[in-house]
């Protein structure tokens, strides 16, 4: 006996695109942001060893050379805090976003109907053996 199911894929619809990016604007927003922080930032530490190379090869005062060293470390330690934080954000954008497609998936898999005209089985249910009433919904078919 096969089971043979009547479902053709549906195309993903403008309406699940603006419905996810919706409920992730928050989140959408301060990743991009971060982004570009950090792309800003990507420039600095260049520019930081450029000007302490110069000012060792110009036998500057050791005070000043010192200064533009500790500038350094801080822009890297700042460069670095950001970094984490906008790949902390990627990975939770992410996963959200997948977690929505998920369930989206799953709503619509418990639509599906069975070719053979059975119901579709779910496992599971409340303690006692009741029987949610999606799943008598779906047995029901």
């Amino acid at each position: 006996r096969t089971l043979s199911l009547n479902w053709t894929p549906s195309p993903i619809t403008k309406k699940n695109i603006q419905a996810l990016l919706t409920h992730q604007k928050k989140t959408l927003l301060l990743t991009g942001g971060l982004r570009l922080l950090n792309t800003i930032i990507q420039a600095f530490p260049a520019l930081l060893l450029a000007r302490l190379l110069r000012r060792i090869e110009s036998n500057a005062p050791v005070s000043h050379s010192l200064a533009a060293a500790v500038q350094l470390v801080a822009v890297l330690l700042v460069k670095m805090l950001v970094e984490n934080v906008y790949f902390h954000f990627v990975v939770k954008f992410s996963t959200r976003i997948r977690g929505g497609v998920t369930g989206m998936i799953f709503y619509k898999s418990l639509r599906l109907s069975v070719g053979d005209g059975g119901g579709v089985a779910v496992s599971g249910g409340t303690k006692g053996g009741d029987k949610t009433s999606m799943e008598k919904k779906i047995l029901r078919k």
